[in-house]
């Protein structure tokens, strides 16, 4: 498990029990396991971390052939939304 706390002022997120301040996220490893088509597949999760300092109810999981895609994704974004 890494952690990432953000250095600025907290996010809000909506998560399945209303929002929640969100400081950071944790990203986790899963286990391998088998899609629909029973091929073995490797994903990274990824939870909010609250303000509370605990890993929230929620997360969303990309799979690690995607990792490279999801993070040029994000700094496309960021770059098309700071100009």
């Amino acid at each position: 498990m890494n952690r990432i706390k953000f250095k600025e002022k907290t996010t809000i997120s909506n998560g399945r029990n209303g929002t929640i301040q969100t400081i950071g996220v944790e990203i986790y490893k899963s286990p391998p396991r088998i899609d629909e088509s029973n091929k073995v597949y490797e994903c990274i999760r990824i939870f909010p971390i609250t303000s509370y300092d605990k890993a929230g109810n929620c997360w969303i999981e990309i799979p690690t052939s995607e990792i490279q895609n999801f993070i040029k994704q994000l700094i496309e974004h960021d770059q098309s939304t700071t100009t």
